[in-house]
């Protein structure tokens, strides 16, 4: 070992696999393997909402219970300790917030799917993470919003905050377990190949 090594500060758990899974999703992005970069994507938006906590709990709202100390006392934490929730709890604010990016990123892809805007399919692979964990956000949403004293003040109206729910899921149901390359963007074409491929699912 080097003099120079003795002085290097030891990576944490949470910076040694954020870089590499920042190096898979060049290697996904590179192959063309849209589930693998899908997968990629929603652990990452996890590790940068683990890093952001003290940023997003404010003013009233209730600390984190599973990260009740400083931010560098969960960075430091293992790799099964940091890794992404396989459920949702409704007493955790940070997995409110982290399903409601969720729902935005994917209501941004649906005000703007490109060259399949006017068509009735979409390919699954323009969604920003796995269609499954999208799903599993809309669902812990409504959870939410049918508690009688949620942790944190919901200033809209709850039944139109559901409408809008709804309507955002109803479109996920259009989008097809493909690729680009698999579903054609002229609206004809896309209509026979992407009934020919909802009936695999």
């Amino acid at each position: 070992m080097g003099i120079l090594d003795i002085f290097k500060k030891k990576k944490s758990s949470f910076y040694i696999i954020r870089e590499r899974l920042l190096e898979d999703s060049k290697l996904a992005e590179f192959s063309g393997d849209w589930k693998k970069r899908q997968e990629i994507s929603i652990q990452l938006l996890w590790l940068k909402f683990i890093k952001n906590e003290d940023s997003i709990i404010h003013g009233e709202l209730k600390v984190p219970k599973i990260y009740p100390e400083s931010s560098e006392s969960y960075l430091n934490q293992t790799t099964s300790e940091i890794k992404i929730p396989s459920k949702f709890d409704l007493e955790e604010i940070l997995h409110y917030k982290f399903t409601e990016r969720i729902i935005q990123e994917y209501g941004s892809v649906l005000a703007n799917t490109g060259e399949y805007q006017k068509c009735a399919f979409k390919p699954e692979s323009i969604l920003p993470f796995p269609k499954e964990y999208i799903k599993l956000a809309f669902q812990f949403n409504y959870l939410i919003l049918k508690t009688e004293k949620p942790l944190f003040e919901i200033l809209e109206n709850k039944e139109e905050i559901v409408k809008k729910l709804r309507a955002a899921e109803v479109y996920l149901g259009t989008f097809l377990k493909a690729s680009k390359d698999e579903l054609p963007s002229v609206i004809g074409e896309n209509v026979r190949v992407g009934f020919e491929l909802s009936k695999r699912e």
